[in-house]
């Protein structure tokens, strides 16, 4: 599934499922899921387990990619564009 496809898909699902709110507490939202990485990660739980670490980063990618949709951002583009500013850097 190519990205802008997915990043539909999980948009329209927000809109379904009455999870689509305003773009502040969205940035709040994805805020709190990338601290539930942190916590993951220190908490060492394991994979298949509730919160484990590849869940939460999950929920940050869909988070973002559901916020790019919303803000109708063609996050493709702007991935390989990044991306071409990354590979030229010495570091990050």
């Amino acid at each position: 599934m190519e990205i802008k496809e997915l990043s539909n898909k999980i948009f329209k699902n927000a809109i379904e499922k009455g999870l689509c709110r305003d773009i502040p507490e969205t940035v709040a939202w994805l805020h709190s899921e990338v601290s539930e990485i942190y916590e993951a990660f220190k908490k060492k739980i394991k994979a298949g387990e509730p919160g484990w670490i590849g869940q939460e980063i999950a929920d940050v990618v869909i988070l973002a990619l559901s916020l790019s949709e919303q803000l109708r951002i063609d996050i493709g583009k702007e991935i390989a564009d990044k991306m071409e500013i990354n590979l030229s850097r010495d570091q990050y």
